[in-house]
């Protein structure tokens, strides 16, 4: 009975992680802050219950990837307090490299059945996914699904490294039952046409680093390699499947042009077969190491002496032509050159952890749709966040991991079974964070749960198989431990527990319709997180409405002054928000403030967010009050030649008193332009009343 209680209690564990996952799933596809907190609140009751026994995870202190990862976060932490433009947003995202952190602490303390079952699990998961994934694309007809994420790209990624270390497992094990070979050939090309189904190229570089690595770690292991070669078979036919079955595929994307990202695959192509030939024929592998050599120094030439490079540099100043944005490959163009110029900005402490979105929109390019939640780059991203000394951390991190799995493929000795588990888990790892060169993988919680655990899963191995001493505790420092650990606990549920409160006020002020309510709730939350400012800011907007509401003069300013203070509270708590300027801008004008001063207000939300249209009107016919006519007319004029997205009417009404002010103080050639424009608005009105837009001018 005790044995079979044992084999149960293993299941809890993986069960457990494995449940943390649906929450982060459910934030990321549309939820709200409550899943996140739930999950994190999961993850850490897990490692608690790991962390009671500290003989188990000694070894842990000494490991150089953990430490280093723990400085990164440390390091955010402390920016997102003291140099963050946005500390409230900078301290969530910390939260999501700490769940990474928190799962590398689990996996390296879980037993090996716990991890193996975990792995069960996952894959299981991970099928349910796929067959939601079909249920997308063929009955929802979504061209690019998702999954339960809310990027494709993402999507894709999670299926790969769940699929991954079972299959390389089984790959490079030479005795499988040809029952098992057959059911895991079958799961192989379930989750490769799922993936496919995404069309997400820059999986394919998770599949190459797999690759890769495996054919190498065969060749200098001497391991079994015919499964892999079925295997193989049936990812590529998977993919080739998709591409008759959908309209666009995969392999079409590739094809869009062939001297970017298909060159790169060709190239890729080329060292897999060097490999091979390596492997089948000894002898000539310097030489096949040789010919790479000078083909990427031939690549590398290219960049320096061709007019186009298919490696763009990060040049500030380059024109953004269509071809330029397709040779890179979705738009990343748009979102790197504006990131580059953030670092050039602020190039010591960088402006705040997941800020970035924030201070996008002053950098983007006026005719380009990109959103810019993330730079679709984490190291370009963390340099321009972190500043420096975040990104050093992180390449540290990256370095350790990748050096940790080359030392594995080139050590001496025999290849046992578990050194290939670790193998597996650190290819999936090291091919992840290739591919995170071009998304946001690190800023997932859903990824960083798994990665995390990997990493953690590879470190406990590769101790074992280096016969790494263990280190025991003594009796005395034992008995100080319990107080520590008791008092951390303490401090979790404590510091959770605030959290969660702050986030279902947030949740619960976001739901209720009268602004009355939502202050309250808002006013609850700053209270258990005080670096929030959205109390601020909508006690403001409140008073604002009191502002216009109210006759007496003692009283309005009275009113004003509470406004003033409020806004400016919330400036201080997040400084890079065009709504916090534009709010304080209202209330000066209606209050007949300085005109410097409200002035500057306007200047600053036009700086932090060039599109607010509507911003642009009022503060235009604010100037026009105080007969600033050049200035008025310059302001109007700055709003053409950008994307605007959202109704029709908003675009015709700024038109509209634009012309009224070209016909007073304007050239009067102009006064035709813009009468076109609004009738071209008008035409587009007519068929929908919202879409994308752009006012197209002539030089004024």
């Amino acid at each position: 009975m005790k044995k079979r209680f044992h084999i149960y209690a293993e299941w809890v564990a993986p069960l457990v992680l494995l449940l943390s996952l649906i929450p982060v799933m459910m934030y990321q596809s549309g939820g709200n802050f409550i899943s996140q907190w739930v999950a994190l609140c999961i993850l850490w009751g897990l490692a608690l219950w790991y962390a009671r026994k500290p003989n188990d995870y000694l070894l842990i202190l000494k490991d150089k990837a953990f430490l280093a990862y723990f400085l990164f976060i440390l390091w955010a932490f402390f920016h997102s307090l003291f140099w963050s433009t946005a500390e409230a947003i900078s301290l969530f995202s910390v939260f999501t490299f700490l769940g990474g952190l928190l799962t590398y602490f689990i996996g390296y303390a879980s037993s090996h059945r716990s991890a193996r079952l975990f792995y069960v699990l996952l894959l299981a998961f991970g099928l349910l996914l796929c067959f939601y994934t079909y249920y997308q694309a063929f009955i929802l007809q979504i061209s690019r699904p998702t999954g339960m994420l809310g990027n494709w790209n993402t999507h894709a990624a999670l299926l790969a490294i769940i699929l991954l270390p079972t299959i390389i497992l089984k790959a490079l094990t030479k005795k499988v039952p040809t029952l098992v070979l057959s059911m895991q050939t079958i799961l192989l090309g379930l989750f490769a046409f799922a993936i496919s189904l995404t069309l997400s190229r820059g999986v394919l570089i998770i599949f190459a680093c797999a690759i890769l690595f495996s054919v190498i770690l065969a060749w200098r292991k001497q391991l079994f390699f015919k499964q892999a070669v079925i295997f193989l078979t049936a990812l590529v036919l998977a993919y080739i499947l998709q591409s008759f079955l959908t309209a666009d595929s995969v392999i079409s994307r590739i094809n869009i042009n062939s001297a970017s990202r298909g060159l790169f695959i060709i190239f890729a192509c080329a060292i897999l077969l060097s490999v091979i030939i390596a492997w089948r024929k000894k002898p000539y592998f310097k030489q096949g190491a040789i010919v790479l050599i000078i083909l990427v120094a031939g690549y590398i030439l290219q960049i320096f002496l061709a007019s186009e490079s298919v490696i763009p540099g990060l040049n500030v100043n380059t024109e953004l032509t269509p071809s330029s944005i397709t040779a890179l490959g979705s738009g990343r163009h748009l979102l790197w050159q504006p990131a580059w110029q953030m670092f050039l900005d602020r190039p010591f402490f960088g402006w705040g952890l997941g800020v970035f979105y924030l201070i996008y929109p002053q950098y983007k390019a006026p005719l380009t749709n990109e959103s810019g939640f993330f730079a679709h780059n984490d190291y370009l991203q963390v340099l321009v966040e972190l500043g420096p000394i975040g990104f050093i951390l992180l390449t540290i991190f990256v370095f350790i991991i990748a050096k940790r799995l080359w030392r594995l493929v080139f050590s001496p000795g025999v290849f046992s079974e578990h050194k290939i588990e670790a193998f597996a888990l650190l290819v999936t790892c090291v091919g992840l964070l290739a591919h995170t060169f071009f998304t946001f993988h690190l800023y997932q919680l859903t990824i960083q749960i798994i990665f995390g655990f990997y990493l953690g899963r590879a470190a406990k191995i590769l101790h074992i198989e280096y016969a790494i001493p263990t280190v025991s505790i003594s009796p005395v420092i034992a008995e100080r431990f319990k107080s520590i650990y008791i008092g951390g606990c303490v401090l979790v549920v404590l510091s959770s527990g605030m959290l969660g409160l702050a986030y279902y006020n947030l949740n619960k002020a976001t739901e209720v319709s009268d602004l009355g309510q939502s202050l309250k709730f808002y006013r609850k939350a700053g209270e258990f997180f005080p670096s929030l400012n959205r109390y601020e800011f909508f006690s403001a907007v409140d008073l604002v409405k009191q502002l216009n509401e109210t006759k007496s003069l003692a009283k309005r300013n009275e009113i004003k002054k509470l406004a003033l203070q409020r806004i400016d509270m919330a400036i201080e708590k997040m400084a890079v928000d065009a709504k916090n300027y534009a709010l304080k801008a209202e209330v000066l004008r209606i209050t007949q403030g300085d005109f410097r001063e409200t002035s500057a207000a306007y200047e600053q939300a036009l700086k932090l967010n060039p599109g607010m249209l509507r911003l642009r009107y009022d503060y235009a016919k604010y100037l026009l009050a105080y007969r600033q006519y050049p200035k008025a007319l310059a302001i109007l004029w700055a709003g053409w030649d950008r994307l605007n997205i959202g109704a029709y009417q908003n675009g015709i009404a700024f038109l509209s008193f634009h012309l009224a002010v070209n016909q007073k103080i304007g050239k009067p050639q102009d006064n035709a332009l813009i009468a076109q424009e609004i009738q071209r608005l008008l035409a587009l009105k007519r068929s929908s009343s919202q879409g994308l837009y752009v006012l197209q001018q002539s030089s004024p």
